[in-house]
């Protein structure tokens, strides 16, 4: 009996060992995923800083094409679409409610849409993987449209028919949202 209870005791101590051993190694394995996170945020930011200081010298030189103290919503627009930034429907209004806007606040404004596209792209695929249920990567065409439809920004009609059309190419009733997202993207840089 005292021999039983004297390997319990010792299969209970390595049982502690084991588990604190195994709570180091993931004690560990969280300081290296915070410290590579950091990096990577280190990393974002100057390409961020590099990418916001390109666009705005090539929207200064715009600016300065248009020979104008104030800018008409066309003249903001036309800009924004030349240094090939993002613009949806949203910030698109929130330009127009602007009137004529100041050298200086369409410059603020433009801040405000420079991207890190792949940050964009890792936001969008964990937004799908919240429809994804068995986390296979992919949901239905029909679930992705009305997902695009409902959370997106605005889709007119003329954007459902060219995402149905885009999602019609393939007779798979399921699409690939992180493959499909990334084409996207790779093409917007296009």
């Amino acid at each position: 009996e005292k021999e039983k209870q004297k390997k319990a005791l010792e299969a209970e101590e390595e049982k502690r060992r084991l588990k604190k051993i195994l709570e180091e190694e993931e004690e560990e394995r969280e300081r290296q995923r915070q410290e590579l996170e950091e990096q990577a945020n280190c990393i974002n930011y100057e390409e961020k800083k590099n990418i916001l200081a390109e666009k705005v010298e090539q929207i200064q030189k715009l600016i300065q094409e248009k020979n104008s103290d104030v800018l008409t919503f066309e003249d903001c627009i036309d800009i924004i679409y030349k240094v090939n930034l993002p613009l949806t429907n949203s910030k698109k209004e929130e330009l127009r409610s602007m009137k004529n806007i100041k050298k200086e606040e369409l410059i603020k404004f433009i801040k405000g849409l420079v991207v890190i596209k792949q940050d964009v792209l890792e936001d969008m695929i964990s937004f799908f993987q919240i429809w994804d249920v068995q986390k296979k990567g992919y949901i239905h065409k029909n679930l992705f449209l009305s997902i695009l439809k409902q959370f997106g920004d605005g889709l007119n009609e003329e954007e459902e028919n060219y995402l149905r059309a885009e999602l019609d190419q393939s007779a798979d009733p399921y699409v690939e949202y992180a493959k499909l997202l990334n084409k996207w993207i790779s093409e917007e840089e296009k």
